[in-house]
């Protein structure tokens, strides 16, 4: 997923320096979503937050999954310096 090319250009050193700052400032959330069940297969990422560098890759597949199915909605931030 590319988000920066509609908002600004960006040359593989921009990205990469970009990517960079984002593993090691941004954060990854995930919350339920309005019709999520309450103990539900996906209850342990309906209120979730971690570091982007500590996220596993099991987590980001079953919030993928989450999503996918309605269940979770996860958002990526960048944390100010």
């Amino acid at each position: 997923m590319t988000l920066l090319p509609k908002t600004f250009p960006t040359t593989p050193t921009s990205a990469k320096s970009l990517r960079e700052l984002v593993m090691r400032r941004g954060t990854l959330t995930c919350t339920a979503a309005e019709d999520a069940e309450a103990d539900g297969v996906y209850k342990l990422y309906y209120d979730f937050s971690q570091p982007i560098s500590r996220v596993l890759d099991h987590q980001i597949l079953a919030m993928n999954r989450g999503e996918k199915r309605g269940r979770s909605q996860a958002q990526r931030h960048s944390r100010g310096q």
